[in-house]
């Protein structure tokens, strides 16, 4: 009699706002699940609000990832945070700036400089994000942004059928369309 094995089903780990990027640029994670809502629900107060959460490196809800092991090669679902991940890669790709509602505004960061001698001296900075797209960013804020940590949650050898109940799980708290159902 042999049994069967049980492992664990579910991976955290930790990206960088510039890894996610890449892998959906890539096509290593996939956004298009056929259950999944479509991007772009987002108003542009929560959108904007969203990249100052990112661009000061304060915490987010993770985004959950369903692996598949199909006879292609492993493929990886985006399953819940495809509105965060968008954001993300719209104001990285310049898609949009930053608009005037933003909480807060004006953002203070440190930044190392050398002073007439040459010595390292410090300074705080303060900078207006308002109307400012991720090119306009100054190149500190630009590191802090790309190396902003996203928390995954991955749900490991999935079959079909537990990606789609993932799927309506982690969306159970608005109704979706029976097309995505």
């Amino acid at each position: 009699m042999t049994m069967e094995l049980l492992r664990d089903k579910i991976k955290r780990d930790t990206y960088m706002v510039s890894k996610l990027c890449n892998m959906v640029a890539r096509g290593d994670l996939r956004d298009d699940h056929p259950q999944q809502r479509k991007s772009g629900q987002w108003n542009k107060e929560t959108r904007d609000n969203f990249i100052v959460t990112v661009i000061k490196n304060e915490d987010f809800d993770p985004i959950k990832i369903c692996e598949q092991l199909t006879d292609k090669g492993v493929v990886l679902w985006l399953i819940d945070g495809l509105q965060r991940s968008t954001t993300i890669e719209n104001f990285k790709a310049g898609r949009f700036k930053l608009g005037r509602n933003i909480n807060p505004c004006v953002i203070e960061y440190q930044e190392a400089v050398k002073d007439e001698e040459g010595h390292i001296v410090y300074q705080n900075i303060t900078y207006d994000l308002r109307g400012k797209a991720y090119k306009d960013l100054p190149e500190k804020l630009k590191e802090d942004f790309d190396n902003c940590p996203v928390d995954v949650v991955k749900h490991l050898d999935c079959t079909d059928e537990e990606v789609g109940r993932h799927i309506v799980r982690y969306n159970s708290g608005v109704a979706m369309k029976t097309s995505q159902k």
